[in-house]
């Protein structure tokens, strides 16, 4: 269901629409832009936060579209991404932030200091 979200959202974008994906999910956050916003409900349905590109950014400190980097890096049980062991949610936004991706990460992971995250980089980059 995700992936037809995505797609039709990037379509009804590209035609000039302004969309509003309803989701108790966090993953369609990712699709954020500045004509794509996300309801997403606290309790019920009454109570809900509307998202834009700022308060993504504003929550989480990087981009809608690298969330996908963060998840990459943290894992997702849900989703069935192991992520790296080891990294959290304070450290995966860190990276996307110092870094902006996971390639950009992988092709820089000499620039760490020697330890457990480095290494774990290294041995978990597929």
């Amino acid at each position: 269901a995700d992936d037809v979200i995505g797609t039709l959202a990037r379509i009804a974008e590209e035609r000039g629409h302004a969309v509003t994906i309803v989701s108790g999910d966090l993953d369609c956050l990712q699709l954020v832009t500045e004509s794509v916003e996300a309801m997403v409900p606290r309790r019920g349905i009454t109570d809900t936060f509307m998202y834009g590109p700022d308060q993504v950014r504003q929550r989480y400190g990087f981009e809608p579209a690298q969330l996908i980097d963060f998840k990459a890096l943290r894992g997702d049980t849900s989703d069935n991404i192991p992520g790296v062991p080891g990294v959290g949610d304070k450290t995966a936004a860190k990276l996307v932030q110092d870094f902006g991706s996971v390639e950009a990460i992988l092709e820089r992971v000499e620039e760490l200091p020697e330890g457990r995250l480095k290494n774990n980089l290294k041995e978990h980059a597929d």
